[in-house]
């Protein structure tokens, strides 16, 4: 016997959907032309900016100094200049000076927090004077980051150095990481020699290649521990 089942249109198979274009303030729902509700209209309106792609974008150097803020469409809003030792000229899209942030942007020199009211960054352990180019309070370290100064920025080296944890610069982060990021690199390279057959095709260059990696992920976690979380790698 042949059964028959009523036949169904295709859209009464499924929900009811609808599908929303999101540009600007506009918005149009297509199933067989039904229009927008005009509370959808406003709820598309009233998108938050990262939804509508303005969040602002920081563009920085070779120091993580922020030299501009864009758009999400890549339109510059405000540029940035520094001293040597950070001092920050805020300057609209045509160069000509402010006296403050029209984006309300805090973040800087090297990437640091800008207090405009006291003129001083926050290098969390501490407070960094760009006019003084010296810290504001001595080193929790002691002579241990500095030999002869408690108060010394970067070693005196603010064009080529950052300190973003206020107690160990990248370069003395640098010369003790490095060692065992280059150490660990060897080891991993010996390791993988004695494991791997003679005759495996490429086994040194695999195992350079393999000993090259572990170094620089343990070069970054070093550093990484370095500046953030341990406050000195003898």
């Amino acid at each position: 016997m042949q059964t028959s089942f009523p036949s169904r249109s295709p859209d009464s198979r499924h929900p009811r959907r609808v599908k929303r274009s999101r540009r600007g303030s506009q918005a149009s729902c297509t199933h067989t032309a039904r229009p927008c509700a005009a509370s959808e209209k406003t709820a598309v309106a009233s998108l938050p900016d990262h939804k509508k792609n303005r969040q602002p974008r920081f563009n920085r150097n070779q120091q993580y100094s922020i030299t501009a803020l864009t758009d999400g469409g890549g339109i510059i809003k405000e540029r940035y200049a520094y001293s040597a030792y950070g001092t920050p000229t805020i300057l609209d899209v045509s160069g000509i000076a402010r006296t403050t942030s029209a984006e309300n942007n805090h973040y800087t020199y090297t990437g640091r927090e800008w207090d405009e009211a006291l003129r001083l960054y926050h290098y969390r352990a501490r407070i960094y004077d760009p006019i003084a180019g010296r810290f504001c309070s001595r080193d929790p370290i002691g002579y241990e980051g500095s030999p002869w100064n408690l108060y010394e920025y970067v070693e005196a080296r603010p064009l080529s150095n950052v300190d973003p944890s206020g107690m160990a610069s990248w370069a003395s982060c640098d010369a003790a990481c490095m060692p065992i990021a280059t150490a660990t690199a060897i080891n991993t390279e010996n390791l993988c020699l004695a494991a791997c057959p003679a005759a495996t095709p490429n086994r040194t260059a695999i195992c350079r290649n393999l000993g090259i990696v572990e170094g620089a992920a343990i070069y970054a976690t070093c550093m990484v521990a370095c500046q953030v979380f341990i406050p000195w790698i003898p």
